[in-house]
């Protein structure tokens, strides 16, 4: 091994310990503070650029466009302005916007048919086993792809080896205990009522539930001592699951409330919001509502979100796998898969001692071969 070595100003070779070497600025490091001290994206996307007038593909950076200023200041920075100007320009017209659209020209739909047909004589090629013709077929699409672009479209083409995905289903099951809300079809509307010539808007604040009383500023607990920092007055009372749920789902949450609200007025609802933290760390939300609404109905589309967003339950008497066993991971099925599954005699079949009902079914929860792992029932004794 050769020692990493440097040279003073007098052209003097150093040598530099691996201590010295570690303190050492990084090359990404050194750009991203360039990006950011020239005010442009820290982390930007190579994305394959097509040129009409030369023919040819490169790679050029795009931004990343994040609006969080702890990923990329720069982006953040224009996003919040680019906000700022739709909000003093847009919130106060009184009509819908007008958008252009450029109707499709008689070269694009001709595009279109060919391709089209292009994709009946791929699948008979296909079907024949004619590899050759496949080939041709797809170098003849690839170009008039080429041109299509060219002409200008948005969206992507279908590739003609697409292979279809699984269907994705929902559940379509209900709570009996949520109040039934006005369910109107949104219209593309954002303007909201005029009432004697006035327009007005509307200014919410929404606050999750009370998980137990805290130490506002100025308490003073047991010894004397000013504890003001939001901290349980009764740490065993405290509701410490719910408050940590209602973290992590919240943004889940807020976005299932702007659709109930939406459906229940009927209108493309337009908003300005901010989220901030409370002293408490529960997450804390100010609305400005482009039109008025309601509070009658602002109450039950809160109240039916919030029941609606916790469901299944997540209460430990529903847990699947209580204790220390959980899930293991299978990486050949890439999925995670129930601890107590054992074959039986390298065979594909599996038995399990107390799995439950639900994890017996191959297809949703496959075996694996967990060696000597004990069941939950010796595990529980």
């Amino acid at each position: 091994m050769t020692a990493v070595t440097s040279t003073d100003k007098a052209g003097v070779p150093v040598r530099q310990t691996a201590a010295e070497r570690r303190n050492l600025p990084d090359f990404r490091d050194i750009a991203q503070s360039l990006a950011e001290d020239e005010h442009i994206c820290a982390r930007p996307i190579p994305m394959r650029g097509f040129d009409p007038d030369s023919g040819t593909m490169a790679y050029v950076g795009a931004p990343c466009k994040s609006t969080v200023a702890s990923v990329c200041p720069a982006c953040a920075e224009k996003a919040r302005f680019l906000r700022i100007t739709q909000c003093r320009e847009g919130w106060h017209l009184d009509r819908e916007a007008e958008i252009e659209k450029t109707e499709p020209t008689e070269h694009q739909t001709g595009l279109l048919a060919a391709r089209s047909d292009l994709f009946d004589s791929y699948q008979q090629a296909k079907a024949d086993g004619d590899q050759g013709m496949m080939a041709g077929i797809r170098e003849v699409v690839a170009d008039l792809d080429a041109e299509m672009r060219e002409s200008g479209f948005r969206g992507r083409l279908p590739a003609f080896d697409r292979e279809p995905k699984a269907r994705r289903t929902r559940s379509t099951r209900r709570r009996q205990d949520v109040p039934d809300l006005p369910r109107l079809k949104v219209e593309k509307n954002t303007v909201g009522r005029k009432y004697a010539g006035f327009r007005p808007s509307m200014f919410i604040t929404l606050t999750m539930q009370s998980y137990g009383a805290i130490n506002r500023d100025g308490a003073v607990n047991d010894k004397g001592e000013t504890v003001g920092d939001g901290s349980p007055r009764d740490p065993e009372s405290y509701d410490y699951e719910r408050a940590a749920r209602d973290v992590v789902h919240f943004s889940a949450l807020f976005d299932r409330w702007i659709q109930n609200l939406r459906r229940a007025v009927g209108w493309n609802i337009q908003y300005y919001g901010t989220v901030e933290p409370q002293k408490r760390g529960a997450p804390h939300l100010h609305i400005l509502i482009r039109g008025t609404v309601s509070r009658e109905i602002v109450r039950q589309v809160t109240a039916a979100t919030y029941r609606n967003v916790w469901w299944p339950p997540h209460d430990r008497a529903s847990e699947v796998y209580p204790g220390d066993i959980v899930p293991i991971w299978d990486p050949a099925r890439m999925t995670f898969v129930d601890p107590d599954w054992i074959p039986v005699g390298g065979s594909t079949s599996c038995e399990s001692s107390d799995a439950p009902e639900w994890v017996q079914k191959e297809t949703i929860t496959p075996c694996h071969d967990v060696g000597t792992r004990p069941s939950r029932s010796s595990a529980s004794s």
